[in-house]
């Protein structure tokens, strides 16, 4: 027997709320069940059942008829034996989902006066409706750090670095005080999808306590112990660690850097020549030249090598070349 116990959303506004539930080689024989319970987060569904596997929607029950969701969701043993649910897709998480916090213009409007003056905050809101991302990494001027992800699905998303020993709930030995929980903000479209957190790690000052990695509870593939729960790169990082196995990000601090091309002028577009790089091909012939497999990145270190005495660019040069386009590749 296999106990399960369904929490669906109050944002569903049924007024008499039912389960339904079939099982996929059964077509046609749908069961109904009850709330068992009422709680803060909206009605809960307790039954046990012999499968193991079962699909379900729900529906507000109005006398005999049963006005159903447009969404199927389907369940299986792996998920564990409390699962939530939301009212805008199909999802189904093993822990409760945050509620939004918020908007992401409220954030910006209370950092942007700490940012500093050569700090980029992301906005790349397409849409022309005013949203601002915060994507990415940001050392700020009042030593906190600002983090921000998008993700539309998860139910959690964590802050790990070597600055919080990579606690979070998934820690083989979970450390409570240190788990850095980022809130869920309406971002892109009004709609909560980018995750965000103000905290005091890393300390800017020390350079070996800056590496870091999202943990994405809900809404990812399933990992090794077919629990969807994944440690994933911020695509927004301004660098990596020098492991490569394990691929942390590394923050960094951009407004240090002083520029020096400020005597730098494009040449006009009649006189531009552009010369076309593959980023793939700047080492080939390179005997050092540390070599993937499949999907994994290439060497940074090398990467860099192109432009000196031996690489496309010292050739480039030869046959006149004044402005490099490297082609896109998916390091």
């Amino acid at each position: 027997m296999h106990p399960v116990k369904i929490h669906a959303p109050q944002e569903l506004g049924f007024a008499n709320p039912v389960l339904l539930f079939w099982f996929p080689q059964q077509e046609g024989a749908v069961h109904e069940v009850y709330p068992s319970s009422w709680d803060d987060y909206g009605p809960v569904f307790q039954f046990t059942l012999r499968r193991n596997y079962f699909c379900f929607s729900f529906a507000d029950r109005q006398g005999e008829k049963r006005v159903r969701e447009k969404i199927v969701r389907c369940y299986g043993q792996h998920l564990g034996k409390e699962i939530w649910t939301v009212a805008r897709h199909e999802e189904i998480y093993p822990v409760r989902p945050e509620k939004p916090a918020g908007s992401t213009r409220e954030v910006y409007e209370k950092v942007k006066g700490a940012a500093g003056k050569s700090l980029y905050l992301p906005d790349t809101d397409v849409s022309g409706k005013g949203a601002v991302s915060l994507l990415g990494a940001h050392y700020l001027l009042d030593g906190t750090t600002l983090f921000g992800f998008f993700h539309p699905r998860a139910a959690r998303v964590y802050v790990t670095g070597n600055f919080n020993d990579w606690q979070s709930p998934y820690h083989p030995n979970p450390d409570p005080e240190k788990f850095l929980p980022m809130k869920l903000y309406r971002g892109y479209n009004d709609e909560p999808n980018i995750w965000l957190l103000r905290t005091a790690l890393p300390d800017p000052t020390d350079p070996r306590k800056n590496l870091y990695k999202f943990l994405v509870a809900g809404g990812v593939p399933l990992n090794n112990e077919q629990r969807p729960v994944r440690m994933v790169q911020d695509p927004y990082a301004r660098r990596y660690g020098p492991d490569y196995n394990t691929n942390n990000c590394q923050l960094v601090d951009p407004t240090v850097y002083q520029w020096k091309d400020g005597a730098w002028r494009t040449p006009p577009m009649d006189r531009l020549i552009i010369y076309e790089l593959n980023v793939y091909g700047f080492t080939g012939e390179d005997p050092d030249r540390r070599y993937f497999s499949r999907g994994d990145p290439p060497d940074p270190g090398r990467l860099l090598q192109p432009f000196g005495s031996n690489g496309p660019g010292f050739h480039a040069h030869l046959r006149g070349a004044n402005g490099p386009g490297p082609r896109p590749a998916r390091l």
